[in-house]
């Protein structure tokens, strides 16, 4: 992730493959306060979070979400529900 997310801002942890929402952060050491749906609530380094936001599939056009079926851990681009691929 490029930018420092907004508070509330729902995230998708890349590692754990686990959505969770931003609860604020630290600009200079870039982490950010995550709080996944179990209630768990860590400090995340920015670069191991992207945006759990609709895209596209680069491949087939329909519409993906990290959470439907996780996230290529090499590209970081969601995988597609529909055809399975990714940014690879």
């Amino acid at each position: 992730m490029d930018i420092f997310p907004n508070f509330k801002q729902p995230l998708f942890h890349v590692p754990s493959q686990r959505p969770c929402i931003s609860l604020g952060g630290c600009l200079t050491s870039k982490l950010v306060t995550a709080k996944f749906n179990n209630g768990m609530v860590l400090s995340i380094r920015l670069a191991e979070l992207i945006p759990n936001e609709l895209t596209n599939c680069a491949h087939c056009g329909n519409p993906v979400k990290p959470d439907q079926k996780g996230v290529c851990k090499k590209c970081r681009t969601p995988l597609c529900p529909s055809c399975g691929k990714c940014n690879c």
